[in-house]
């Protein structure tokens, strides 16, 4: 039996990630040097290495304060990932407002949408307490109730949110539920579904196609296999905010990771699992949960 403490085995390990850090930051400057534009000179230089540190930072305190082991490089690839879509990608507000009609039809498509005077008097009192306390920026923030039993919440570019009844039947508490929107609203304040259609536009140089039904059903499609599993990182990003947002909101923050624990129960955690999903595992995501709580 190992009777060193905890606190004497963090050396080693965080010079096992420090190393894996190190790869990254290598691969990260070489990147920005060969291709980010205006990188020649020593002021560009200077900015450019700063970036970098403080995306190392971010690294560590992504892995060391919850997380999988890959989180921390999947974060900083991530993050490399957006300024890059950032850049050589802009979707106007029009743009954006076409894709997510053409969304909304696909998903209707797919799904029977609860007429909104059947939902549930709780779920619209849910829903407008968060948006009470939800940023007023951005486009509006709409909730739709699909009927599905599958266990399942998602969001579409334009401010568009989906949750299946499914869901809501797996859901306890209103703690639940509140925190599940809110986590939603993140991915639309963090410009996560923006920079989404902007990789696949940047990937196909299908920029000119940005209004084409058949483009935005194609990039519907072939988005999970784009974001798995960088995209990892925008889920925590997501549950981070979206914890904030419901407990400003008044719902009691050590609920929230009540809807991992049951999830648990039927994941796989092997890491085939890890490098093919699009969203972390659930005792990973309770696990940031309790540390912001702690914090």
């Amino acid at each position: 039996m190992d009777t060193r403490t905890h606190f004497e085995k963090i050396p080693k390990r965080m010079t096992r990630y420090r190393t894996t850090e190190n790869i990254y930051r290598s691969l990260f400057l070489l990147f920005f040097l060969f291709l980010a534009p205006g990188s020649a000179n020593s002021q560009a230089d200077h900015a450019l290495v700063e970036y970098v540190d403080f995306y190392a930072q971010k690294i560590r305190f992504q892995k060391f304060e919850c997380g999988h082991v890959l989180d921390g490089p999947n974060f900083f690839l991530n993050q490399m990932e957006n300024r890059s879509i950032d850049h050589w990608v802009t979707i106007s507000e029009k743009q954006q407002d076409s894709i997510g009609k053409i969304s909304h039809r696909n998903v209707l498509e797919k799904y029977k949408l609860v007429p909104s005077k059947s939902v549930n008097d709780s779920i619209r009192k849910v829903f407008s307490n968060i948006m009470d306390h939800a940023p007023s920026q951005g486009p509006a923030i709409n909730l739709y109730v699909l009927k599905s039993d599958e266990i399942n919440a998602f969001t579409m570019i334009g401010g568009r949110i989906y949750i299946t009844t499914g869901l809501l039947q797996f859901v306890q508490s209103d703690d639940e539920l509140a925190f599940i929107i809110s986590h939603e609203i993140g991915h639309q304040v963090h410009r996560h579904l923006e920079r989404k259609i902007g990789k696949i536009l940047l990937i196909s140089n299908l920029t000119g196609f940005a209004k084409n039904e058949a483009f935005t059903k194609m990039a519907l499609e072939i988005n999970s296999k784009f974001t798995a599993p960088f995209g990892q990182a925008n889920e925590y990003e997501s549950d981070k905010y979206g914890f904030g947002l419901a407990r400003s909101a008044g719902y009691d923050e050590n609920k929230f990771s009540d809807f991992f624990i049951r999830l648990e129960k039927s994941e796989n955690t092997s890491i085939f699992s890890k490098l093919n999903a699009t969203h972390p595992f659930s005792k990973d995501r309770r696990a940031c949960l309790h540390q912001y709580i702690s914090n």
